[in-house]
C-alpha cells in the first residue's frame, strides 16, 4: 500500500458522495477494481486479502463486492501501524 492515510481519506470521500445511478451495485460495497484502487494495491492482492479474511465480501449474482467498511478497517490498521 502506498499511503494508507490518503487512501482512507479518498475512500471516505467516495462513500460520502451520492451514488452514481449508472453504477451497478450497492453503495456500501466496492467492486474488486474499486477496492484495489481504494487500497492502493492490485487486483491479485485484493483476492489474497479476501482469501486471508482481511477483507469481507458478498456475492451478488456472478459478481463479488467488497464491503467498504472492511477496506476502511484495513486502511485504518495500516495507518495505525505506520504511525
Amino acid at each position: 500500500m502506498e499511503d494508507p492515510a490518503a487512501a482512507l481519506d479518498a475512500l471516505a470521500v467516495r462513500l460520502a458522495t451520492p451514488p452514481d445511478p449508472a453504477r451497478k451495485g450497492p453503495s456500501t460495497h466496492l467492486s474488486i477494481d474499486e477496492a484495489a484502487a481504494a487500497a492502493g494495491v492490485g487486483r491479485s492482492r485484493v483476492f489474497e486479502l479476501l482469501g486471508d479474511g482481511a477483507l469481507a465480501s458478498v456475492r451478488l449474482g456472478r459478481r463479488r463486492w467488497v464491503t467498504a467498511a472492511s477496506v476502511a478497517a484495513l486502511l485504518a490498521t495500516s495507518v495505525e501501524r505506520a504511525s
